[in-house]
């Protein structure tokens, strides 16, 4: 389980980051087109459809004399609908100067649309990262600290079964559930394994498990899975 964890963690991580380096390099070279772009006045002459996954989106076709005075046409890059402008309406257009002569509408979308939306989904998963890793950190110390300072119990192997309450690229993991009875105050304790993604039973010759708990709270274990093989990678 921990493996599988690591992974999604890792992934996570270089999504993540990747996606918020992404919206970085966006929001500067907006912040310098901005530092040089010059405002003109166009006016919308039609709506472009264009078929999106939810259906037709329009993109406004918008007409304006460019610094030499000649005629152009710029169809923004940005579609949606409801439409952002009606045909008729005036609409700001930011230019570069040449070389790049870069034209973009000025409003929010076409202008830092992109790096929001970088923005907030790598920070969507830099978050799920973090929290990954946290869940990782946390298990192996708690795992390190249970036998350092707890005890260790051989428990009966009652069954090894598949946990359908939860699975991972359509499968199920496997999980070893065992019994101990606490001689001192005669309660018996049902603990379970970390998930494990192979069939543990061929390689369990004992009928018990070694189990570390903490003394004062047999609730809180840690099955110690180290009798199994590992995966190779």
């Amino acid at each position: 389980m921990m493996k599988m964890v690591r992974v999604a963690a890792v992934a996570a991580t270089v999504v993540g980051l990747g996606l918020l380096a992404e919206a970085g390099h966006l929001g500067w070279q907006t912040h310098l087109f901005l530092r040089t772009a010059t405002a003109v006045q166009g006016e919308v002459r039609a709506l472009m459809p264009e078929r999106g996954n939810n259906g037709l989106l329009y993109k406004p076709v918008i007409a304006y004399e460019d610094a030499a005075g000649q005629a152009r046409v710029y169809v923004a890059a940005v579609a949606s609908n409801p439409p952002r402008y009606q045909e008729g309406e005036t609409a700001t257009l930011l230019i570069a100067p040449p070389p790049s002569g870069e034209v973009r509408l000025d409003d929010f979308m076409s202008l830092w649309g992109g790096t929001a939306i970088c923005g907030l989904i790598g920070g969507v998963f830099s978050l799920m990262a973090l929290a990954l890793w946290v869940v990782l950190r946390g298990r192996g110390r708690r795992a390190m600290r249970l036998q350092a300072e707890g005890h260790q119990v051989l428990a009966r192997i009652t069954s090894v079964e598949l946990n359908e309450a939860f699975s991972m690229n359509g499968r199920h993991p496997w999980r070893i559930v065992c019994q101990w009875l606490d001689p001192q105050t005669r309660l018996l304790h049902r603990f379970e394994s970390d998930a494990i993604w192979f069939d543990p039973s061929p390689f369990l010759s004992d009928e018990t498990m070694p189990v570390w708990i903490n003394p004062n709270d047999p609730r809180e274990h840690h099955m110690d899975l180290r009798v199994l093989p590992r995966m190779a990678a």
